[in-house]
């Protein structure tokens, strides 16, 4: 993206639509732009095998069902992935890795980040790890939160909870 600021180089905002998206790689030469690579906004939108790098946001999603299967988001200055459904994706040297809002996180992997995972409120975890993270591996903000079969290494702080609730801890 060069010297342009403040935009989403790739985004997808249609009512009631399927898009799919797939084997694109997006850079953003400096996260300091303040760019997102992906934006999959509203109804069923999908990312597969997809790469964000040098971003402010990798992949950003809100309020609908878009989904984010096999994607990288590497050097992302603010997160990885926000506010969508990911499945087997990785979060390398990000500000935090994975940032959800009522959403699922399945195989997931965040490392080199300040935080790896951050839970805003109703995220389910299952099968994640958090590795090398500089402040927390999870992050939770809320209550309710499903964290099944995680994983926790070398990280400053590897769970903390802020929340009253915890469902099914279950912790490898």
């Amino acid at each position: 993206t060069g010297s342009i600021t403040g935009v989403a180089v790739f985004f997808l905002n249609a009512d009631n639509t399927s898009n799919m998206i797939t084997n694109i790689e997006v850079d953003g030469v400096s996260g300091a732009n303040s760019n997102t690579g992906f934006s999959l906004y509203r109804s069923r939108n999908i990312a597969d095998s997809c790469l964000a790098k040098n971003c402010d946001n990798g992949f950003a999603g809100g309020g609908g069902s878009s989904k984010v299967y096999n994607c990288i988001a590497q050097d992302c200055s603010s997160y990885g992935f926000g506010s969508l459904n990911c499945s087997f994706c990785i979060a390398y040297s990000c500000g935090t890795g994975l940032s959800g809002y009522v959403n699922s996180f399945d195989h997931c992997l965040a490392y080199d980040c300040s935080t790896g995972f951050y839970s805003a409120y109703n995220d389910n975890y299952s099968k994640c790890i958090a590795d090398n993270c500089s402040t927390y591996g999870f992050y939770v903000y809320s209550s309710y939160n499903p964290l099944s079969q995680i994983v926790l290494t070398n990280n400053a702080i590897g769970i903390f909870l802020r929340g009253t609730f915890i469902v099914a801890p279950s912790i490898l």
